[in-house]
């Protein structure tokens, strides 16, 4: 067991631990590439595309951990399918962030997929229907030797 602390901007927490998980975030990996040479809009190293993952340059598209969200391998295949229907014209939907499943790989591992409470009953609250229905959305947890959901939104 070790003491460890958390710091913020004007607050401080302490706490004993036996392991501690340390993240950093990901970003893309695009400077020096010819992007921006080649017109393409770049915010902090991210490829801005229009909803249809098109650059807005010439027959150009961007997918995968290069566009604004979630940096997931699964997320930049389904971006390449959803971008070769688009270039053979069949129209094709695309998938929201929501309904991508998300794994942390540590120890236990933990999977999730779709809204949180809190962000199903803003859901609710905003469309109006709060009171008509019965709440609850389904976010489901699971890691190994243990399957648990949390329940809240509509049903």
């Amino acid at each position: 067991m070790s003491r460890v602390f958390t710091f913020k901007p004007k607050t401080a927490r302490a706490f004993d631990a036996d392991v501690l998980l340390v993240a950093v975030g990901r970003g893309p990996v695009t400077e020096g590439l010819g992007y921006e040479q080649a017109g393409i809009t770049l915010d902090r190293g991210f490829v801005i595309t229009n909803d249809r993952l098109h650059t807005g340059v010439g027959n150009i598209y961007a997918v995968g951990d290069i566009v604004p969200g979630l940096q997931l391998a699964h997320r930049g295949f389904m971006q390449g399918i959803f971008v070769a229907e688009e270039i053979a014209g069949l129209n094709p939907t695309m998938q929201a962030d929501i309904n991508i499943p998300r794994v942390t790989f540590c120890e236990p591992e933990i999977a999730s997929v779709g809204m949180t409470e809190k962000a199903g009953t803003r859901k609710v609250w905003r469309s109006g229907a709060y009171g008509r229905v019965q709440p609850r959305w389904k976010r489901k947890v699971v890691y190994p030797g243990h399957v648990g959901h949390h329940q809240a939104g509509l049903g």
